[in-house]
């Protein structure tokens, strides 16, 4: 390879690439994580599907909201639907499946309104740590690499377009 010739674009698409390689690598142990995860009743019912791997999620959010301000009373269904793009219908059938397991609650005030219960905030949280467990360095670097490079990139052009544009106005003095 000519360095010589070689472009800025170049090289942003082969960080992007390693990036990409190394973040498809990760989806492939987060896929294998959640098929391995099925030791308990909520594991085996939120790694079934990817809607309820999400839905779950939303319940931990929501959870997290409602303990950090106790003004905020949760989501409702509807809400949910709208987020996740998901049928209404699915989103009462999960819900009512969550409230019955214990995996979800009502707001005290609001029968309408829902958020996640402290047992599945924890069962969250032991996600998260296994989670965590497969964050490498080497995609944190691939991640960091891309995003100073782009900043780095950015910055300097837009230096070279601010100081071309200074020339046209003062008569390229």
């Amino acid at each position: 390879m000519d360095l010589k010739k070689l472009t800025a674009h170049d090289i942003r698409e082969e960080l992007l690439l390693h990036y990409t390689e190394v973040i498809m690598l990760r989806e492939i142990e987060i896929y294998q994580l959640r098929k391995q995860r099925m030791n308990n009743k909520i594991q085996r019912y939120f790694n079934s599907t990817t809607n309820r791997n999400v839905f779950g999620r939303v319940l931990c959010t929501e959870a997290f909201k409602v303990y950090r301000d106790p003004s905020y009373q949760g989501i409702t269904k509807k809400e949910v639907s709208d987020k996740l793009e998901l049928s209404l219908q699915s989103i009462i059938e999960m819900m009512d499946t969550c409230v019955a397991e214990c995996w979800a609650m009502c707001h005290p005030q609001s029968d309408k309104h829902f958020y996640g219960t402290p047992y599945q905030v924890e069962k969250c949280s032991d996600y998260a740590n296994a989670y965590n467990a497969l964050t490498s360095s080497n995609l944190m670097q691939k991640h960091d690499k891309l995003r100073e490079f782009d900043k780095i990139t950015s910055s300097h052009f837009n230096l070279i377009e601010y100081q071309n544009a200074n020339k046209l106005c003062t008569g390229g003095e």
